[in-house]
């Protein structure tokens, strides 16, 4: 085997267990802070997706499901997104036959609900649906005053980092150059062994010190413009675009927008739903109608790591639909 090969011997199942428990979040294109335990994302190449890691966690854990059911019908594109207005759960579909052939309904199917049996034709959740999300979208100005903003703080943020690079390097530069002194110092006399092995070793711990600030790992670079226009552009035809979503790709958008999913009732229509954090900054921001006010207030982690999903599903929507309009 190419494996054994390489190691120079064989490959035991200790060694195949050490690789999958100590190095998968590595592999997955994630490296750990020793001391926080905090997670972010390393520069360099993953070799397995986030969604495979996590599938080699269940197996080792042995809770795995060697059958997945497809949950996302393309015939019910709001289901597990919907929930029931009395018990929360997620609406299902269904679509039984009658005499004028296939009739689609949402319906309840938890048993100790009072809602169970009673079935809600597709198209009137779905319109329902359709009208809710576009009366909660934001106005296009405030979009764009959103997108000024962030982009505003991202250049910022961009050029501190850039400031305290130049900083490091010119710390950097001028410790060796005390480091090529006390070396040149030591050649003429000018200190004694011990001195010179005293002063070599601060110098070379400040070294190390800032060559690990200079060299730590840094989130992968990304066009944070086209992942906020993307967005902003879903976000702006929202009642449009999810119906028009590959089912594979329903459930990422989904916790996107409705992290949580969002209820109904027949009478009382859609209620009050958790919003992802672009959406609900961008709501707050514009109830605020200021740019100001929240230029401190965002969770930049957060915020970074959601256009980063973004900017990762409009990748794959490209390639399953390379014409599509939002993606291209």
């Amino acid at each position: 085997m190419i494996a054994n090969r390489l190691r120079r011997g064989p490959t035991t199942p200790q060694f195949v267990d050490r690789m999958l428990g100590a190095y998968l979040r590595f592999y997955a294109g994630i490296l750990v802070n020793p001391w926080t335990r905090e997670e972010i994302r390393g520069q360099h190449q993953a070799m397995i997706t986030p969604a495979e890691m996590h599938q080699i966690l269940l197996v080792r854990s042995g809770r795995s499901h060697p059958v997945k059911h497809e949950k996302y019908n393309p015939a019910f594109p709001l289901r597990r997104t919907v929930l029931c207005g009395i018990c929360l759960r997620p609406l299902t579909g269904s679509s039984p036959r009658g005499n004028g052939g296939r009739y689609f309904y949402y319906h309840c199917a938890n048993r100790t609900c009072m809602r169970y049996g009673h079935s809600i034709p597709k198209d009137i959740v779905e319109r329902d649906f359709r009208q809710h999300v576009e009366g909660i979208v934001p106005k296009d100005a405030m979009r764009t005053a959103f997108k000024e903003t962030v982009l505003d703080l991202w250049h910022e943020r961009g050029a501190r980092r850039e400031d305290a690079r130049r900083h490091h390097e010119q710390q950097i530069a001028a410790l060796e150059a005390k480091r090529r002194r006390i070396y040149e110092m030591r050649e003429d006399g000018s200190y004694a062994r011990e001195e010179f092995l005293a002063r070599k070793v601060v110098v070379e711990r400040e070294l190390a010190d800032l060559s690990a600030r200079l060299e730590a790992p840094q989130a992968p670079a990304f066009d944070a413009e086209v992942a906020l226009d993307y967005a902003l552009a879903f976000i702006g035809d929202l009642g449009g675009q999810w119906f028009r979503l590959p089912p594979p790709l329903r459930p990422r958008f989904q916790k996107l927008i409705f992290p949580a999913g969002i209820p109904y009732s027949p009478t009382d229509g859609f209620g009050t739903a958790q919003l992802g954090l672009v959406f609900n900054t961008l709501r707050e921001f514009d109830a605020s109608k200021s740019r100001l006010v929240h230029r401190e207030g965002f969770n930049w982690n957060q915020l970074l790591d959601e256009l980063h999903e973004w900017a990762e599903i409009r990748a794959q929507l490209t390639e399953m639909n390379p014409d599509d309009r939002l993606a291209a």
